[in-house]
């Protein structure tokens, strides 16, 4: 299965003329703090309400030897991870809600070790695109189309403002209206305005852009972030809603 570089769908409204994309991602699926409840209940919710998905990489622990973390505290293992994660993600995929999957630095464990891509796999399974580290995305909703740059993303960013500029900065090589940025397990989303030309109209005119952090779903009791003395950040996944019948773009933590 090759990666998809350009994600290019049409989203169906499922609220008034809105449609509405869960960045689902970290959950780290196999570690003692995964708050599975809380991540099988947002997939419930995308389910019931028809929300689209896009998966944000390390959904599984995915611990290796001599990868960083305990091999031993992990559970279920390796290989019942991903079996378990595809059934938990099958109902999205089967009711065209799952618009692909990225990869994370914890499923490349796997990689490094086995050169297995449990990813790749997990994604040919679930017949859904594979988005590898980091891919575009046009959505279309109504007669409006949205250009969104979606990644795991790499920052060592510890701190909530250090975090969301992480995201920030990859407007400084994409152009994109909407960044969902990973890995950093904040949950937060941030506006900047810019002046781009708008070639219809042959002027320039002012816009927005957002910066969203995807979350995770780790608990922090006893979780790496508390022995690392890292302050506590709330979990889940934003919510994208994209209007069809104008231009905008809003964004639910």
């Amino acid at each position: 299965m090759k990666r998809t570089n350009l994600l290019d769908v049409r989203l169906i409204p499922n609220k008034d003329d809105r449609a509405q994309v869960m960045a689902l991602g970290d959950s780290h699926y196999g570690h003692p703090t995964c708050d599975v409840a809380k991540f099988k209940k947002a997939i419930q919710m995308c389910l019931d309400r028809k929300i689209y998905v896009v998966g944000m990489g390390d959904l599984l622990e995915m611990t290796t030897l001599g990868s960083v973390g305990d091999v031993f505290e992990q559970d279920p293992n390796p290989q019942d991870q991903m079996d378990e994660m595809i059934e938990m993600l099958r109902p999205l995929s089967d009711n065209g809600l799952l618009l692909g999957l990225h990869d994370g630095n914890h499923s490349m464990r796997a990689y490094k070790a086995t050169s297995l891509n449990v990813t790749m796999m997990m994604s040919r399974e679930l017949r859904v695109p594979y988005l590898a580290h980091a891919a575009f995305h046009l959505w279309r909703v109504g007669g409006e189309v949205y250009t969104v740059h979606s990644t795991h993303g790499s920052s060592g960013s510890r701190l909530p403002w250090t975090k969301i500029k992480a995201a920030l900065d990859v407007f400084r090589y994409t152009e994109a209206q909407l960044v969902l940025y990973a890995h950093l397990h904040g949950l937060d989303h941030m506006t900047q305005l810019y002046f781009r030309v708008d070639k219809k109209k042959k002027c320039v005119v002012e816009d927005t852009r957002h910066a969203v952090l995807t979350g995770s779903y780790l608990r922090y009791k006893d979780s790496y972030a508390e022995r690392k003395n890292l302050p506590p950040v709330q979990t889940g996944s934003p919510i994208i809603s994209l209007y069809g019948d104008q231009h905008c773009i809003h964004v639910s933590l």
